[in-house]
């Protein structure tokens, strides 16, 4: 920086008191300058401290508008992506437990047959079916029992040739 200066200088033949004020009045302004960035560094800081709530990331925030979730409903200051998910989570498992609790009386059956449910892998219950809700054809193990109706359809012709042989036999 200084020979870019001393290059003006003997360029504009600048006498060297007048060098000296041009320093000092550069070194001044330097110093202002160098104060005003830290002064907004100072002022970023403060406002994250002051508590504001807002979404750690882009994908925190696009995330949470995905699944209508708004910032009121967290107490942190910074919220992450993660947070999020547990929020979501935690609707599930109290939509589900409501389920559970409106539940309409079940019917334990002392004849043992295999679970018509259908696990998370796509494949058939290995479990005991004990359960028949009000309304099913088939009975389910307890955990299939609560969302019986995805595993059976009106439309069932496997069901339809099941329940012509208990007609029979009775």
């Amino acid at each position: 920086m200084e020979s870019r200066l001393e290059y003006i200088f003997t360029k504009y033949n600048i006498v060297e008191e007048d060098q000296i004020e041009i320093i000092g009045i550069f070194n001044k302004s330097l110093i202002e300058i160098s104060e005003g960035i830290l002064g907004k560094k100072k002022e970023n800081k403060s406002l994250k401290e002051k508590g504001e709530k807002r979404w750690a990331s882009k994908k925190a925030e696009e995330y949470a508008e995905e699944n209508g979730v708004s910032l009121e409903e967290f107490t942190g200051i910074k919220i992450t992506k993660k947070e999020i998910e547990e929020k979501v989570k935690n609707r599930a498992r109290e939509s589900k437990e409501t389920k559970i609790s409106t539940k309409v009386n079940v019917e334990k059956s002392e004849k043992k047959c295999m679970c018509s449910g259908i696990t998370k892998k796509g494949e058939v219950c290995n479990k005991i079916g004990v359960e028949q809700p009000e309304g099913a054809k088939k009975k389910y193990c307890v955990k299939h029992s609560v969302d019986w109706r995805t595993y059976e359809c009106d439309s069932d012709s496997s069901s339809d040739e099941e329940d012509e042989k208990e007609e029979e036999e009775e």
